[in-house]
């Protein structure tokens, strides 16, 4: 495949339409489709359709573009050019259009969660994102889910068995209603467009169902109501990993952390006092996916 034939700026600019891209990254990303230093990435860039080599790509086209690329800005550009590829995979299988716009739109909602942090326009999660790109990861409804093999055992998953890892986009509607509909939805999308792929279960490996967060949490919240589909079967309680999706900052003193939500007002006070809000590693419930 020619990185070229989709490393254009009329083509790019219809994907960053399409995805909602904030206008000033994409007018970006359409400038540096047509720069030269762009093109370095051509011979890694099939690399980036597996999960197998995406990793690998990702850093050889970091080495390819010698430091030309402090805000990331060029990797996100060949990732769209990939993502159009991925977009003409799916579709040829049938694949919606709501479904593949909506996992594209990861690199939109990964360059707006960047600005809010540091006011900058930057793409920072090449390191991720070569999932959507490779047909791994899909979202369905209101939370994504990645096909993979499990590292080690998991609930009735043996190591190497087949697994579903559930993952929570920031912008996820987490009510009743949208849950068992993105279930529902991901169950059947599965059996249909990857039939030989039988995971033995769905799971979340989260700070959004700690058990540490229930004391902060009203009754009725839509995280109590995320957390009730899961059989916790792990915990760690001394994971930071909630600053980056809780509080939005990289700070590490919990006194700095913003007060912009009630939750994050009732977690700062909860840290501050030397509580601890930790992960947990769950099994979605059977009978739910």
């Amino acid at each position: 495949m020619s990185m070229q034939q989709y490393l254009k700026p009329d083509t790019l600019a219809g994907l960053c339409q399409e995805i909602a891209m904030p206008e000033p990254a994409a007018e970006t990303v359409c400038q540096l489709a047509a720069e030269e230093t762009t093109l370095a990435a051509a011979d890694f860039f099939g690399g980036l359709f597996s999960v197998q080599t995406g990793g690998e790509a990702v850093q050889q086209i970091k080495e390819a573009f010698a430091g030309n690329d402090p805000r990331g800005l060029r990797m996100l550009t060949v990732m769209l050019a990939a993502a159009l590829k991925t977009k003409e995979d799916c579709l040829r299988r049938g694949i919606s259009r709501e479904v593949v716009r909506d996992t594209l739109a990861c690199f939109s909602r990964f360059v707006t969660e960047n600005y809010r942090r540091h006011s900058v326009w930057e793409f920072d999660r090449d390191f991720w994102a070569y999932r959507q790109l490779s047909l791994a990861l899909f979202r369905v409804g209101a939370l994504e889910y990645e096909m993979k093999a499990a590292g080690r055992a998991i609930g009735p998953a043996k190591a190497g068995g087949s697994v579903l890892s559930l993952h929570i986009p920031s912008d996820a509607l987490l009510t009743r209603e949208s849950l068992d509909a993105s279930y529902r939805a991901a169950k059947a999308f599965f059996a249909r467009f990857f039939p030989d792929f039988h995971y033995q279960c769905a799971y979340c490996h989260s700070w959004i169902i700690s058990p540490g967060l229930q004391p902060l949490l009203p009754p009725g919240s839509k995280i109590l109501t995320f957390q009730q589909d899961f059989d916790i079967l792990e915990m760690e309680p001394d994971s930071d990993s909630y600053r980056l999706w809780l509080f939005q900052t990289d700070e590490t003193d919990p006194a700095r952390f913003p007060e912009g939500t009630s939750l994050q007002c009732r977690a700062k006070a909860h840290l501050l006092a030397g509580g601890k809000l930790g992960e947990a590693l769950g099994v979605l419930k059977m009978g739910l996916l």
